[in-house]
């Protein structure tokens, strides 16, 4: 049984990568840890294998199916058409026809070489669900749009952008308003992404 599957919540950062795509070939797969792991060798549809692995696997560590893509989705992890940027700033995205475009600037050959060999620097838009909308709605409305999230998982809501520090974010005033969150909640925003300007990506739904 062979398929590909998309890490969408990652309970262990070690093994798994949330946005990176596995390839599950016969019925083996490979952790990044390198640890190969038969669960789907007895199944024979794709929802009964992610039935019996999420079983097996800890916490809420969860995979979705991945569609058949261009080659080039399949090595940088992302959907054809989803916005991601690197360190530049710069926002991508990859055509149906299997280019990488840029909305600012032309896709050079260091850049698309960086994006090929460090397809970890990516950072993916996140995508949110309506319940976690809401939830940002209700911070943008107290006066907290900021939200960001810590090496070591802890998010919080903040007043004004925070400072960015080795493992962590601060406020940058000590009168600045912030708020911790559920680490559990709005999983898509990750220590890579952070700083998340809610209310910009909330506009920008209007």
């Amino acid at each position: 049984m062979d398929f590909k599957v998309r890490c969408i919540v990652s309970y262990e950062p070690n093994h798994y990568t949330v946005g990176k795509i596995y390839q599950i070939k016969d019925g083996i797969f490979t952790t990044d840890a390198g640890l190969r792991l038969n669960h789907f060798g007895h199944t024979t549809t794709f929802e009964d294998a992610v039935e019996a692995f999420n079983d097996w696997l800890p916490g809420t560590t969860k995979f979705e199916l991945v569609p058949d893509l261009p080659r080039i989705c399949e090595v940088l992890g992302v959907e054809v058409g989803e916005h991601f940027k690197i360190t530049t700033g710069f926002i991508y995205w990859v055509s149906e026809g299997g280019y990488i475009q840029g909305d600012k600037t032309a896709v050079n050959t260091p850049t698309l070489c960086s994006l090929i060999n460090h397809p970890e620097k990516i950072i993916r838009t996140p995508q949110f669900s309506e319940d976690e909308k809401a939830l940002m709605r209700l911070y943008v409305g107290e006066k907290l749009p900021w939200f960001a999230r810590d090496k070591n998982g802890c998010i919080e809501a903040y007043e004004v952008e925070p400072g960015k520090e080795p493992t962590r974010f601060t406020a940058n005033d000590w009168e600045d308003e912030h708020s911790k969150l559920l680490s559990k909640f709005l999983l898509q925003i990750t220590w890579e992404n952070s700083p998340f300007n809610a209310a910009e990506y909330l506009e920008g739904l209007e």
